[in-house]
């Protein structure tokens, strides 16, 4: 279920809403039934505010936008049969990210920008389990023609967020034939 709501506050000023609620469950056979699915936030957040500054004669015209979500808790894969320095929580944390771009529009079709990715520099630590484990891969056995580690101590799909910090970024777009 998403509900959004958005709100032309002015010509040139625009907020966006918005809020997901997924119930993702599967029966897992065994004595706990029904679970959340691993790895989906059953609740998330999400905001926009933009603003376009008044387009001159030429065109021109200054542009940003900002964004916030909010990913709340997801379950996570059980890992309590692992030694203690492999195991990880049943659940992962809510955390926020969220992004910055200015623009400038020259004449048409010309546009310079510079902006900010994961600017709350929010990073999951260690999101490879077992990575540092030092009795090898131990056997590899090749599945659709990529190989599998069979080793139970490590473990590379535990990524719920972002693993690299902020990220910062310009660029310049030329539309030709405008």
């Amino acid at each position: 279920m998403q509900a959004e709501f958005w709100w032309d506050w002015t010509k040139r000023l625009d907020v966006t809403l918005a809020y997901r609620w997924v119930n993702a469950t599967s029966d897992y056979g065994d004595f706990s039934g029904y679970r959340q699915d691993p790895f989906v936030a059953q609740h998330r957040g999400f905001t926009t505010v933009a603003y376009g500054s008044r387009m001159d004669d030429k065109g021109r015209q200054w542009r940003a936008d900002v964004t916030f979500q909010v990913t709340g808790p997801q379950r996570l894969p059980w890992t309590y049969e692992s030694p203690e320095e492999y195991r990880r929580p049943l659940e992962a944390p809510t955390f926020v990210t969220g992004n910055i771009q200015v623009s400038r529009d020259f004449d048409e079709g010309q546009q310079i920008y510079v902006g900010i990715e994961n600017v709350t520099n929010y990073r999951q630590s260690e999101p490879i389990v077992g990575m540092d484990y030092s009795g090898g891969l131990g056997d590899v056995q090749t599945v659709s023609g990529g190989a599998v580690s069979e080793d139970p101590l490590y473990d590379a799909s535990f990524v719920y967020a972002p693993i690299f910090g902020r990220n910062f970024y310009a660029g310049v777009r030329w539309a030709f034939g405008r």
